[in-house]
């Protein structure tokens, strides 16, 4: 067992040391193709990496792929996200909160009838609510066009849109981290309207939800229940830091639209000036507008005619009091005076932004540029090139480590390729937060003593010890947390860190970190494994000891896999005095302490009941 675990070690160690060389292209003229498909969608893996979803061949196949940090796709090839009918499509993706990803996706019945499925997907790509996933609803209606967020733990809740009699009927409903219909099995319904007009659907930071269809926001508590409906003329929802919500739209004639905004409470009360807040006039007419919640500022992005001539892209910041960052007008998102198609803006280090784009300067593509709160430009003043050429699409993401991920798609051959710039404005460069060396475990005294150690640190705010048990390894990955370690935050010297697992029995464990920015960004290292004694063959209770006994007993007992187990007390007449103990354990040998404080003299039986035996022994109590 010291070999193995002395082998254990020493390949985690080595293995932790390679240095891995970024597949990530750093020429704008050579995007990493990953794939060919249609309708890709984008989302973070929390860890520096991403995940892919588009629809590939006929019929159509919906495939699921993972890049990390590093460019490289650690599951070797896509996962197919199936359903129960012969085509998937018409996927929306987001994270799940610990490093995995949910997948809402239409199964079709024809053209453009499909039932709503959902999937979850972990790091490793282990499908975990099954082969085909699981129906939102057991209705057997058309769904679509389904809007998705996280519950925060583990889950999340839906939002779609049933056909019914020439009306589009809101349903909303949670899924939780199980897989299971939370709210209801065909979905809470909202409201049915004949517009079509998709759904709106954010998450509060106090956990409750605002869903918008037309000029009605409901909020939603975490039960599901509507405790407020609103009539409002703004949109583009996104939640501030106590509750509430940003709201923004435009106003005004065809000949000078304005982009206006305001911020309520969770009771729907005005905290900006009434009607709201003027950011910009002069709007083109099909302008999009983008807002983003970042570090406590709200970004926005839109086109507008600059001296009534020019068509540019420009952005302002409001605060949360609702007073503008740029008092004097809004910025151009770049030297260059020409309309961007924006991608997105993204969270870069504490107070800056990362702006995603492509535009038709001379030299036209996809650039990128970071800023500060006082627009200074961070990275190269004519801004970084990320490829040479237009996407059709373009999407983008946050790396998690103050760079940003790409993925542009072309119509004309329908690839899917993607570019990495990191927070330094270099492309294809890949920052590690925390570069972990060594993680190692060893059995000692019926104790696992863990050691690890890092070479740098960047944001560290500590790790998470997580454990694996017996026959879970080879089932559902219910990893548990057993402790945290705090970090060191950013330092370049080596640190060594270490932990005692002492909640031991016998069986085989995995460990692994979860390392955590400051951020909330979390990674997690390899996985080790270690043998505590042998797993039992049979079930076994052994007599107590010492027996006979006057103030304590050990009764000690063995199982050979998980199960109930319960062990109960009886006199000499058969009738029940206590329960020992009573609860689900894992296959290993287990030792209680049983006290005769609240006991008389005499003699006793006690009874070990599993699902497949039962077992009695006698003891002997003389005071």
């Amino acid at each position: 067992m010291e070999m193995r675990n002395l082998l254990v070690a020493a390949s985690v160690l080595f293995l932790s040391s390679i240095e891995l060389f970024p597949q990530w292209s750093t020429d704008p003229n050579n995007n990493l193709i990953v794939g060919y498909g249609l309708n890709p969608e984008l989302c973070s893996d929390s860890a520096g990496g991403c995940y892919i979803t588009y629809e590939a061949g006929y019929p159509a196949e919906l495939h699921l792929r993972r890049l990390d940090r590093y460019g490289y796709q650690p599951w070797g090839d896509k996962r197919k996200i199936a359903g129960e009918l012969e085509e998937q499509m018409s996927a929306k993706i987001i994270g799940d909160g610990e490093g995995g990803v949910i997948v809402s996706y239409g199964d079709r019945i024809f053209h453009s009838r499909f039932r709503l499925r959902i999937q979850k997907v972990d790091s490793s790509g282990n499908l975990l609510w099954g082969a085909t996933g699981r129906r939102v609803s057991v209705v057997d209606t058309s769904q679509s066009v389904q809007r998705m967020v996280t519950d925060g733990a583990g889950g999340c809740v839906i939002v779609w849109m049933e056909s019914n009699m020439g009306f589009a009927e809101y349903r909303i409903n949670r899924i939780d981290r199980n897989g299971q219909r939370v709210w209801s099995d065909t979905g809470l319904y909202i409201i049915s309207d004949y517009n079509y007009d998709p759904p709106i659907l954010t998450r509060a930071s106090d956990g409750s939800y605002y869903l918008k269809i037309r000029r009605n926001l409901y909020r939603l508590n975490q039960n599901g229940e509507v405790v407020r409906r609103d009539s409002v003329t703004l949109g583009y929802p996104v939640a501030d830091s106590d509750g509430g919500l940003i709201l923004s739209g435009r106003t005004g004639t065809i000949n000078n639209i304005k982009l206006v905004s305001q911020r309520k409470d969770s009771l729907g009360n005005n905290l900006w000036q009434d009607p709201y807040v003027e950011i910009a006039d002069s709007l083109y007419l099909n302008s999009p507008i983008t807002v983003r919640a970042i570090y406590g500022y709200y970004y926005y992005w839109w086109y507008r005619y600059k001296n009534g001539i020019q068509l540019v892209t420009q952005y302002q910041v409001l605060r949360p009091d609702g007073t503008k960052l740029f008092p004097n007008g809004s910025i151009n998102i770049s030297n260059y005076p020409v309309d961007a198609l924006l991608a997105d803006i993204l969270p870069s280090d504490t107070g800056t932004v990362v702006f995603i784009w492509q535009d038709y300067r001379s030299d036209d593509g996809v650039f990128g540029q970071r800023k500060d709160t006082l627009n200074n430009r961070l990275w190269n003043l004519s801004d970084v090139p990320l490829y040479t050429g237009m996407y059709s699409d373009l999407f983008a993401i946050t790396d998690c480590l103050g760079g940003a991920i790409g993925l542009g798609w072309h119509q004309f051959d329908f690839s899917l390729r993607m570019f990495k710039v990191s927070k330094n404005g270099i492309m294809g460069e890949v920052i590690v937060p925390v570069e972990l060396i060594s993680f190692s475990g060893k059995l000692v005294d019926n104790l696992v003593e863990l050691y690890w150690q890092t070479a740098t640190e960047t944001n560290n705010m500590g790790f998470e010890i997580e454990r694996l048990q017996n026959s879970k390894i080879e089932g559902l990955q219910d990893w548990k947390t057993i402790g945290f370690v705090e970090g060191n935050g950013t330092t370049t010297e080596p640190k060594i860190y270490s932990f005692i697992d002492e909640n031991i029995v016998t069986g085989i464990y995995k460990y692994r970190l979860k390392q955590i920015d400051f951020d909330g960004t979390f990674e997690y290292s390899n996985e080790i494994e270690i043998e505590a004694g042998s797993i039992p063959k049979e079930y076994v209770l052994f007599q107590n000891y010492p027996n006979p006994f006057n103030s304590s007993t050990v009764i000690s007992y063995s199982v050979p896999m998980e199960g109930k187990v319960t062990i109960k007390l009886y006199n000499a007449l058969g009738e029940l005095v206590k329960t020992i103990t009573d609860g689900f354990f894992n296959a290993g040998t287990y030792k209680i302490n049983l006290s005769s404080e609240d006991l008389s003299s005499g003699i006793y039986l006690y009874k070990m009941q599993t699902e497949r035996t039962s077992l009695t022994k006698k003891l002997i109590i003389i005071k």
